[in-house]
């Protein structure tokens, strides 16, 4: 008799991850013997981090991640430019995660998203002014233009 808990060992990874992460905003000291840094935790997972730097920190070596509440033990898995990866040694315990999302501030949208809010916000303020025209208020001045150049056809 098979068990569902050995169909899903059996089941293939996706991608790199095996967890999903939860992105974040906390501070994170990085140590190791070669260095102490202060950065960023952009994201996080079981398994692994991934956080921002303001110095190069060299790819393999084993570090140890102090956020907010939590501490991990890990090895940097890639580097690119300041952004690091680190795979933990052991797996954190689920209440780590929690509580990174308890405690962690607002996120910060990248530019594409708050370019996409922006232009969300310019058609929904297009699309009142042109309903209230259309309802028999004065004509608006200007239905087409803006930053991303909104027209109603």
């Amino acid at each position: 008799m098979q068990h569902e808990d050995d169909t899903a060992l059996t089941q293939p990874m996706i991608g790199r991850r095996q967890c999903s992460r939860l992105r974040t905003n906390l501070p994170v000291k990085i140590t190791s013997l070669y260095l102490t840094a202060h950065g960023h935790l952009l994201n996080l997972s079981l398994t692994g981090a991934n956080f921002a730097v303001p110095r190069l920190i060299p790819h393999g070596i084993e570090v140890l991640l102090q956020w907010p509440g939590s501490v991990a033990l890990g090895e940097i898995a890639w580097v690119e430019h300041r952004h690091c990866g680190v795979r933990f040694t052991d797996p954190i315990a689920a209440e780590a995660l929690l509580l990174a999302r308890t405690t962690g501030g607002p996120i910060p949208l990248s530019r594409s998203q708050e370019l996409a809010a922006e232009f969300a916000r310019e058609r929904d303020y297009r699309n009142q002014r042109i309903a209230s025209y259309e309802q028999g208020a004065d004509a608006p001045a200007v239905l087409h233009g803006g930053r991303f150049g909104l027209r109603r056809i």
